[in-house]
This record gives C-alpha cells, structure tokens and sequence, in this order.
C-alpha cells in the first residue's frame, strides 16, 4: 500500500526520548504551554537553520517508538482489561527554546503509571498529492480529508493562531432568569491535550510491534467546521508508517534529509490514519 498522499521534508531533527523518571520535565514544559500569551502562540511553531533566514511552519512532528513503549503496547494488547481503560494520550508543550513539543503520554490505570515519548524531528512542508493516491488502499480516515485539514494548516493566517487552540463558548439565554443575581460565566479554554483510547489505537499496535522501524507522524490540521469537530477548530491526525525501508538505525534517521517524501513513495511502506477521539478541554474522559 501506498504512503501517505502530503510530501514533507525533515527539519530541524532532534532526538530525544524520556520516561516517566523526567516528570519534572514534563511538568514545565506542559506548563510552558498553558503559560504562552495567545498573541505568542505563532511563534512555537515556527523554526529554523542555517541555510534558511526566513523560519518555516511546523507541520509534523515524527515520533520514533522507543523499546519501553513498544514493551508497553505489547503488554496491552494481551490484556483487556489493562487496554480497556488504557489511553495514548498527546499533551501539548512548549520546550525550553520556544518551539511546539507536544509528547506522547501512554496512560495505563491499573496500576497508574505513564510512558512518555517525545518527537524525534518535525516536518514542515506541504505538497498537494495527486489525485491517483485517492485510489490506493488506505487505512483509517480518508486521504481526502487529511489533505483538507492539513492544507488548511498551511494556510492559516498568523494572526489567527491565537483562536485555533481555544474551545468555543455559547451563552445561553439570560433574559428570563433573575436580574438579581450573579451569574458566573465561562469563558474559552486552551487545548490541554488529545486522546486516543487505546482500544481505538490498538487497530495500529501491530503495526508498530512487528516493525521495529515503525514511526509515529502527527500531521497538523484544521477542521473545515467553524468551532471544529470536537469543540476545538485545531485538528490533527495520527499516521503510523511501517515497513519504512532505509531507517534501520537512529544515525540513519538522523541524517535523512527528505525522508518521508523518499518512504511514501515507495511500495512497500504501508500507512494508517487515525482521528483523536477526544480534545481536552471540551472533552476529558472520566
């Protein structure tokens, strides 16, 4: 099967995979992001390097499963009712330097414990597939919709950046209830985090256990929906691509420049699409 229909280039890669012994560093940079003043929202998503002076969007992030975290789909899988309330669970950050880091966070409540994964490298160029791709087998949500969703991202004016990540807020009718009361009203609240209930995730395990070279893609989107379809106009998808042939090592990875546009194009990597199933806030389970 055919890759994914949006060709995008490495960029400004980095390594590095942390655990639940860096709680603290999780913590700040979490903090991070519900710190950052709306109007300053734009910049954590752009970056640089050397041979460019203008800094490029990010559109990406590429996430490469450590051992633990494959250890830890593994053991889910065999057991129901440890996937039945587990989560995977991507949190919104900000690192030290400015830029959009948002984590994976593996939630498994019996016994409560979490395995974080962080980005190993971002994406941050958009290319228009042809329509042929709309006739390859594909898994999960359809490539149309990825390709309005992400390309809606790339057009996105910087002075709207600020309303993507907030829930809507509708007021209800105040003209029958008492003027003499005081009436506290809610206000919008940022994206903290989106989630995946781990048995909806589970259609992609296999995919990630039995291919050790696997990588984790979030792509970035907007919903063509004016409040968005889950009450947050921001809207990315999840992509697991498998068989990718020519990553058999970190050092190879590292060092691959146009990587993922060289792994959709071939025949042999196969990729699935999922939808996060809740935002948080307007929606946090339990």
């Amino acid at each position: 099967m055919r890759g994914y229909f949006l060709n995008y280039s490495f960029y400004n890669t980095k390594i590095n995979f942390m655990t639940a012994n860096n709680s603290l560093h999780y913590d700040r940079i979490k903090t991070n992001w519900l710190a950052c003043l709306p109007s300053g929202l734009a910049d954590c998503f752009e970056v640089k390097d050397e041979l460019n002076i203008e800094p490029k969007r990010i559109t990406g992030l590429v996430y490469r499963p450590s051992a633990e975290f494959i250890k830890e789909i593994n053991k889910l899988k065999a057991d129901n009712n440890l996937k039945k309330n587990a989560q995977l669970c991507w949190v919104m950050a900000i690192d030290d330097s400015n830029q959009f880091s948002p984590y994976f966070e593996l939630r498994i409540s019996n016994p409560l414990e979490s395995i974080r994964l962080e980005s190993s490298g971002v994406l941050n160029t958009i290319y228009y597939q042809k329509t042929f791709a709309f006739a390859k087998k594909h898994k999960g949500v359809t490539p149309n919709y990825r390709n309005e969703i992400c390309l809606n991202w790339g057009a996105l004016p910087y002075s709207n950046f600020p309303d993507i990540f907030y829930t809507s807020v509708h007021y209800p009718d105040f003209s029958d209830m008492d003027k003499k009361e005081n009436i506290p009203l809610e206000m919008p609240q940022r994206l903290r985090e989106c989630i995946i209930p781990f048995s909806d995730f589970a259609v992609l395990a296999d995919d990630i256990i039995l291919n050790p070279n696997a990588l984790i893609i979030v792509h970035l989107g907007i919903s063509n929906l004016i409040s968005g379809q889950y009450g947050v106009p921001f809207n990315p998808i999840i992509e697991v691509l498998s068989n990718p042939k020519g990553l058999s090592t970190s050092d190879e990875y590292m060092s691959f420049d146009d990587g993922y546009a060289k792994l959709i194009e071939s025949d042999e990597t196969e990729s699935t699409d999922l939808d996060f199933v809740f935002y948080c806030p307007p929606n946090c389970p339990g």
